[in-house]
């Protein structure tokens, strides 16, 4: 069942699989706050800054899907998935309303190998667009080797690891 849809959600599904981070900007707060999947060391601030945080992911996918969305009120869920790096990857977004405008964002990802794929690009993207440091970049791109790692178990060793049905 798919719930009566608030009008700035609708907006931001439209705008989210657009990948158009400027169409997004309009929809946050001021002060908006997006909640990294990735690190609890910070969280990034203001309309300009989340917005910057969407254009550098964008810059990474060649496309996302929005498939299912939850919520009522001024919680929603919605649930996307992509791909990186021929990697596929799904995505909750839990955003909160202020009113018409979103006021927080709190990402969660999945498989682990794809995110730490996104954590090893999007430091770069991110100080392209003057978010991040460089030193925040090549640290984002340390992570590559555990990310190229992990992928690795995840195609060839957890098949065989699958879990016996009782």
């Amino acid at each position: 069942m798919t719930p009566d849809l608030h009008p700035t959600i609708e907006r931001f599904i439209e705008a989210d699989e657009r990948m158009d981070a400027d169409a997004l900007g309009e929809l946050f707060t001021d002060d908006v706050v997006l909640i990294s999947p990735i690190t609890d060391a910070f969280r990034f601030e203001g309309r300009r800054s989340v917005s910057a945080v969407y254009a550098s992911a964008f810059s990474l996918f060649p496309g996302i899907d929005v498939h299912t969305v939850t919520g009522s009120g001024d919680t929603w869920a919605l649930f996307l998935r992509g791909t990186i790096g021929g990697r596929r990857f799904e995505e909750c977004q839990l955003l909160r309303l202020d009113g018409q405008r979103i006021r927080e964002v709190t990402m969660i990802g999945r498989p682990v190998p794809a995110l730490l794929m996104v954590m090893s690009k999007i430091g770069g993207a991110m100080h392209e667009r003057g978010l991040m440091s460089r030193k925040a970049a090549i640290a984002s791109a340390g992570v590559a080797p555990m990310a190229a790692l992990l992928g690795v178990i995840e195609k060839r060793l957890m098949p065989r690891l699958a879990p016996r049905r009782l």
